[in-house]
C-alpha cells in the first residue's frame, strides 16, 4: 500500500513539472525549462543533472535496478526529462551530436520503462513515438535503426516500421533484405483489419514484398 502510494505521488508530481515544461516551452523561456528539468532531476530521481548528462542510457538505467526489479516508473520520468533535455539542445544552438546522444539516452529510457505494465499507456506510448521522430531527424547508426523498428512492430506502427525496413534496405545494410522479407511475412499472417490499424493494408504489404524479390533478382 506504502510502495503505491509513493507511485502515485511520484506521478502526480511528475504530472505537475511537464505542465510547467509546456508553459515555459510556449513561452521559449529555455532558461526557465531547464530549471525545472535540474531541480526534478533532483527531486524526484535524486539525480544530479551533470551526472545525467555524463552517463550512458545503460547505466543510468542500471540505477533504477535493485536485483531483477526495474522502477520503471522512474525510467520513465527521466527518459521524459532527457527528451526534453534534448529539445532545449535544439532551440539554442547545442552541437548536433549532443542533442542525438541525449535523445537516444532518452529512447533507450522510455523503452525500458514501457517493459513495466504500468507505463503501457496510449499517451507514454505516443512520447516514445515524439523521440523515435526527433531522433529521426538526424543520421542514425544501424544498431538505432533496429531498435526503432522494433518499437514501431512490437507497437504495431506497421508502416513506421516499413519506413524503417526501406531506410535499411536504401543504407544497404547487412541483413536488411532478410530483414525486410521476414517483416512482410509476418505481417501476410495478421489479419486485414490487423493490417488496416497499422496503417499498412494488404495490397501494400504485398507490393513491398513484390519490390523486394525484383530487388533480390537484380542484384543476384
Amino acid at each position: 500500500m506504502f510502495e503505491r502510494d509513493y507511485i502515485k505521488r511520484l506521478i502526480q508530481q511528475f504530472a505537475e513539472v511537464v505542465e510547467k515544461i509546456v508553459l515555459f516551452k510556449k513561452r521559449q523561456d529555455w532558461q526557465q525549462v531547464q530549471m525545472v528539468i535540474d531541480v526534478s532531476a533532483k527531486q524526484l530521481l535524486g539525480l544530479n543533472p551533470d551526472l545525467i548528462d555524463n552517463m550512458d542510457s545503460s547505466s543510468l538505467t542500471s540505477m533504477f535496478q535493485i536485483s531483477d526489479e526495474t522502477d520503471f516508473e522512474k525510467c520513465y520520468i527521466l527518459g521524459r526529462l532527457l527528451m526534453e533535455q534534448a529539445f532545449i539542445y535544439e532551440n539554442t544552438k547545442t552541437d548536433e551530436h549532443k542533442v542525438y546522444k541525449t535523445y537516444q539516452k532518452s529512447f533507450d529510457l522510455l523503452i525500458k520503462a514501457l517493459e513495466g505494465n504500468e507505463i503501457r499507456n496510449k499517451e507514454n506510448i505516443q512520447a516514445v513515438v515524439n523521440c523515435c521522430d526527433s531522433l529521426l531527424q538526424y543520421k542514425l547508426d544501424d544498431n538505432s535503426l533496429i531498435k526503432i523498428y522494433n518499437f514501431y512492430k512490437n507497437e504495431a506502427f506497421f508502416a513506421d516500421a516499413e519506413n524503417i525496413v526501406l531506410l535499411l534496405l536504401k543504407e544497404k545494410t547487412a541483413g536488411s533484405r532478410e530483414l525486410a522479407r521476414n517483416y512482410y511475412n509476418e505481417l501476410l499472417l495478421l489479419s486485414d483489419a490487423d493490417l488496416e490499424k497499422g496503417n499498412l493494408p494488404r495490397d501494400e504489404v504485398l507490393e513491398g514484398l513484390e519490390k523486394l524479390n525484383i530487388i533480390n533478382e537484380v542484384n543476384h
